[in-house]
């Protein structure tokens, strides 16, 4: 599995990398836009623009906003195929999984794997080795909720980071609307 852990680190990586390249170069932009909207409202407001001023700069601007948005949601999308990848998982699982509620993210991770196989560990100079039963997860489910186990606080921050950057830039287009308006 090494040439698909390898593809989804590869995507996630041109995922950020679009993301930041886009953030880096479309600063002035966004500022521009955001001025130009603000700036349409205050002309409205005096009696010196028109409402489909004001409506062309909400527009422009809640366009820039809808770019970025789509980059980090892409980005977000993209760093959790890589964690599956890695885990064995199912990538689409994997998003599921952190998207839903956190009562349904424990509930995924205190499943118990229902596999057991025998295990030995080495005899080392003078034999003796011993066996022992290990748990193993044999469907989807059991490895979904193997790998969030596995999954620690700093990759669960990093990732959901990600996500929630998203949802604020859909924050910041819902609050155009409403200034719009």
């Amino acid at each position: 599995r090494i040439g698909e852990i390898t593809k989804a680190a590869q995507d996630a990586y041109n995922a950020l990398d679009a993301l930041n390249t886009f953030n880096a170069f479309n600063q002035v932009n966004v500022e521009k836009t955001r001025t130009g909207m603000t700036e349409s409202i205050a002309d409205y407001r005096s009696g010196q623009g028109t409402k489909e001023q004001v409506k062309a700069a909400g527009e422009a601007y809640q366009k820039e906003l809808r770019e970025r948005q789509k980059l980090e949601k892409q980005a977000y999308l993209e760093a959790i195929k890589k964690v599956a990848a890695e885990r064995g998982v199912n990538g689409q699982d994997l998003i599921t999984a952190l998207s839903g509620s956190y009562g349904s993210y424990e509930s995924l991770k205190a499943i118990p794997m229902s596999g057991t196989r025998t295990k030995f560990t080495p005899g080392g100079m003078f034999g003796g080795s011993t066996a022992y039963e290990e748990a193993y997860p044999v469907n989807r489910q059991e490895k979904l909720g193997a790998a969030l186990r596995k999954l620690n606080d700093t990759e669960l921050q990093s990732l959901q980071a990600l996500g929630a950057q998203a949802e604020r830039t859909g924050n910041e287009i819902a609050q155009v609307d409403k200034q719009l308006t």
